[in-house]
């Protein structure tokens, strides 16, 4: 009988205690043959051979033979014995790596399956929206709609944008949640507020689907610790699900309050619900409640759980079925805070007001024209004085003949990227001028190595394409160190 590291169901073990100095065990343990008088464990047995199963690895189990009768083993017995042994071994080990190997190749394949649906997917959520911009926009070249339906298609176009923006944004979430590298800006946040302003914000597409969104906020819920942006990311992914599958006409409650010394966020929909084989699984990646014609790429209920869990927090689905709603819910530690605190009105992460860049010199790099062009204008369209180059030579060149307040620069660039020209405006800095001008990397590489390179290379600050005009006002506004006028009005826009 062969037997590999212990003995399998089908194997009768030999008569001898393992247990003894004699036997298997001490074959196993020895690593070599035992033949004769010296391998009995039992008087009842009359000889025993112990063979040891060698693979290329080393041992993997021992070959035991029990005989009735007294025999004394001759070399040619101990030769045949020994030649039987390898090839119980090799086969024991052409088994397991047969195994293995199938194993592995099953793995490969449903690996490529995952893959190549997933490619599908992206391709066909990335092409929606391209469809639609490139659509309305052809139509707004030829001047073919009406006067009343040019806004309609201007907001057409940027709602499609931002939806392949979000798209993006969830395969880098889930690159960083993956990799270990979602970072949290922490601090006091009031739930109540930041749901409120979430819902606000669905409520368009739920009167769209004529959906009625009720809202119930207990005012005595203490803030939690986190990050203000990823739990509105957290809010936003609940919200747009429910309203996804909840059906025209149909129902959606959302509910933030207090549970012991957690602070919890339930939205519950009578929509399409779960079916009870897919709930174990609705926080996996890749995983849809519905089919692939529902759109999305499966993400944001993953990140929904990796950000919540990131917080102390956990997440929970629950559904009686197809065809009869889901509710979702997250339950978040409260943070300790004093009586006296007092409980913010407006969320912790308010609107950016965009101030006026007037007579402010910026230099500009960007190798692509469009984004060239459009950030140039954009940014002029606030005031602002802008040099615009699309090589690092060309600008560095600009930078050491002319004076500048801020500089954006991207780090894609042709023959020399953003770093090294980064790097080489800093290292003249050093030798020649007394002050730095401060500088924005506004780059698509957005993960958290480039933000650490940009860092390292002497950028001031790392901003992501794309963004908000807004907010890149605000933050060249904010490095070049003026002070806002007295009699300026926040909020107030330029006019182009």
């Amino acid at each position: 009988a062969c037997g590999s590291h212990g003995y399998p169901d089908t194997f009768e073990p030999p008569p001898v205690p393992l247990s003894s100095g004699h036997g298997v065990a001490r074959a196993f343990r020895e690593d070599r043959h035992i033949y004769g008088p010296d391998a009995i464990g039992r008087p009842t047995i009359a000889s025993v051979a112990l063979l040891v199963l060698r693979a290329s690895s080393g041992p993997i189990g021992v070959l035991a033979l029990n005989f009735a009768s007294a025999a004394a083993f001759t070399e040619r017995d101990r030769v045949f014995l020994e030649a039987l042994a390898a090839e119980c071994a090799q086969s024991l080990e052409r088994a397991d790596l047969y195994e293995r190997e199938k194993h592995a190749r099953a793995e490969a394949e449903e690996a490529s399956r995952v893959k190549d649906e997933l490619l599908a997917t992206l391709s066909h959520e990335l092409r929606t929206p391209v469809n639609a911009i490139l659509g309305w926009t052809q139509l707004l070249r030829q001047q073919v709609l009406p006067a009343h339906e040019n806004d309609r298609a201007l907001e057409t176009i940027e709602r499609n944008a931002r939806l392949q923006a979000r798209l993006v944004e969830e395969l880098l979430d889930m690159s960083r949640i993956v990799s270990g590298k979602l970072q949290l800006n922490v601090h006091q946040v009031y739930l109540g507020p930041l749901v409120a302003e979430v819902v606000a914000g669905a409520r368009p597409s739920a009167d769209a689907k004529r959906i009625h969104v009720q809202l119930y906020v207990d005012p005595n819920v203490g803030p939690v610790l986190g990050d203000a942006d990823r739990l509105m990311q957290v809010v936003w992914n609940l919200v747009a699900n429910a309203v996804k599958f909840t059906p025209k006409g149909g129902q959606i409650e959302i509910k933030v309050d207090q549970v012991a010394s957690s602070a919890r966020i339930v939205v519950a929909d009578n929509g399409r619900g779960i079916a009870p084989d897919v709930l174990p699984f609705i926080f996996d990646r890749f995983r849809q409640a519905g089919p692939r014609t529902d759109g999305g790429l499966g993400l944001g209920l993953a990140i929904v759980r990796h950000v919540v869990e990131a917080h102390g927090g956990v997440v929970s689905a629950d559904s009686e079925g197809v065809g009869r709603g889901a509710l979702l819910a997250i339950k978040l530690p409260l943070a300790a805070v004093s009586p006296a605190d007092p409980a913010p009105s407006i969320l912790p992460t308010a609107a950016v007001f965009a101030p006026r860049l007037d007579d402010m010199r910026i230099l500009l790099v960007e190798d692509e024209s469009d984004s060239r062009e459009i950030e140039s204008r954009l940014l002029e369209s606030y005031g602002a004085e802008v040099q615009a180059f699309g090589t690092a030579v060309e600008a560095f060149d600009a930078y050491v003949t002319s004076t500048h307040d801020v500089m954006i620069a991207d780090i894609g660039l042709p023959e020399e990227d953003g770093y090294s020209l980064m790097r080489r405006i800093r290292a003249i800095e050093k030798a020649t001028f007394p002050a730095r001008v401060p500088a924005i990397a506004l780059t698509a590489f957005a993960t958290a190595d480039a933000r650490k390179a940009a860092m390292l290379a002497g950028f001031n600050i790392h901003v992501a394409k794309p963004v908000e005009i807004g907010e890149l006002v605000a933050i060249v506004f904010g490095l070049s160190g003026r002070s806002p006028n007295d009699d300026e009005q926040p909020g107030d826009l330029p006019h182009a």
